[in-house]
């Protein structure tokens, strides 16, 4: 099973104004759209949801990739209200068709703005945890852009930039360069039978798998290091080891 690393950031940075800041931006120009009367209002930065009593009465009108829109059973009315630029009372809907007539544009312009929303912000998978409350300029609740951490962590990323570059690590550090290390090669092997090893007595030639002109395994303290890194070759004391490719490249 592979892990999926999750973006993380502490919340000083996701309730940082600068990550409210593009959402709002973008609820704003949907306004400018949609709303016939003044544009609405949202806080400065994002605010932890709370679950509990205070989430009562949200209903959700639309889930995005990592975002929620939700709006509260008392704040359809206000939101009709901004929409047709008059004020909306419960005895102003005296019909069932009154009612779905409202319903229907309050939908509709709740699809635009999750559409523009879907379209403009990073992709993430879970929107719980955060809420953007978006009221009217007399303070009336509208509704709520509910969103979890990684999106907001994504946001401000857009503002942090990005991050420190390091140095890049030298191949050693050069206080283990005199680290003494013991170099040797694999020459080969062969399979025998229990009963073919029982019988082994001296003078007996054993066939190796490794031809004479092929590269062998190089072992730094017993670990095969690199293949085909070292060549048999004879010398005046016995064999040596002679390399195929520099060390650096093991």
């Amino acid at each position: 099973m592979s892990a999926i690393p999750l973006l993380w950031l502490p919340d000083s940075a996701l309730l940082d104004a600068r990550t409210a800041e593009p959402v709002a931006r973008y609820v704003q120009q949907w306004a400018s759209e949609w709303f016939a009367a003044a544009r609405p209002c949202l806080p400065p930065r994002w605010e932890k949801l709370a679950h509990g009593p205070a989430t009562l009465g949200f209903a959700l009108h639309h889930e995005g990739r990592g975002f929620r829109l939700a709006v509260h059973e008392e704040g359809r009315l206000a939101l009709g209200s901004q929409l047709l630029g008059r004020t909306l009372a419960e005895h102003d809907l005296r019909t069932p068709q009154d009612r779905a007539l409202i319903e229907g544009l309050v939908g509709k312009a709740l699809a635009s703005l999750g559409s523009l929303l879907d379209n403009v912000l990073p992709q993430d998978n879970s929107p719980d945890g955060f809420a953007l409350p978006v009221t009217s300029a007399d303070g009336e609740l509208l509704l709520r852009i509910e969103a979890g951490a990684g999106l907001l962590a994504l946001l401000a990323r857009g503002w942090a930039g990005s991050g420190r570059k390091r140095a890049p690590l030298s191949p050693r550090s050069a206080a283990m360069g005199p680290q003494p290390l013991r170099l040797g090669a694999r020459l080969g092997s062969s399979r025998l039978a229990l009963a073919e090893i029982e019988t082994l007595e001296i003078g007996d030639v054993l066939t190796l798998d490794t031809p004479l002109a092929a590269p062998l395994d190089a072992l730094i303290d017993d670990v095969p290091n690199a293949s085909g890194a070292l060549a048999l070759v004879p010398g005046e004391s016995g064999i040596q080891l002679q390399l195929t490719r520099p060390a650096t490249q093991w």
